[in-house]
């Protein structure tokens, strides 16, 4: 009995290993903070450089430099290589605003109208988590809207 006494005071005292458990369970945790946290940031950088690249297209229409055929083109130029635009990622549209008769199912990516009518710039764009643990507690893929107003609604 004593020597089990003698045992057991010498294993509560021993803390070789304590630092190696401590680790390991803390270790998990730290790094999905860690990748969760620069997932969120590459997500707000995405939707930053969307806002942007619909700025630059809105002042590529408003001067002419852009043909309608080549709005998406020049979007996915100014938005940069964080947003990837060959995956069916990005929807982009561009519409006349202001008419009367507007349908919503001809929403379209050409728009033609004249200089000084209001047109409106709406980006989808589908952002998928890297993290694999924010991707089971998230949807697999958000969906990032950004809707821009150019013109006498602004």
């Amino acid at each position: 009995m004593r020597c089990l006494r003698k045992r057991g005071r010498r294993f509560v005292r021993d803390k070789r290993g304590a630092t190696a458990v401590e680790f390991a369970m803390v270790i998990g945790p730290m790094l999905l903070l860690a990748f969760g946290t620069l997932d969120f940031a590459l997500l707000l950088w995405r939707t930053a450089s969307l806002d942007n690249a619909a700025l630059v297209l809105h002042k590529e229409i408003r001067s002419r430099a852009t043909a309608p055929a080549e709005y998406q083109a020049a979007f996915c130029q100014a938005a940069g290589s964080l947003v990837s635009c060959d995956d069916g990622s990005l929807t982009l549209r561009v519409v006349r605003l202001g008419d009367s008769n507007y349908d919503s199912s001809r929403d379209r990516v050409g728009y033609s109208g004249r200089e000084e009518d209001p047109f409106l710039i709406r980006v989808n764009y589908r952002h998928a988590f890297m993290t694999p643990m924010i991707s089971s507690i998230l949807p697999r893929r958000i969906l990032v809207t950004r809707y821009r107003l150019y013109g006498e609604y602004e």
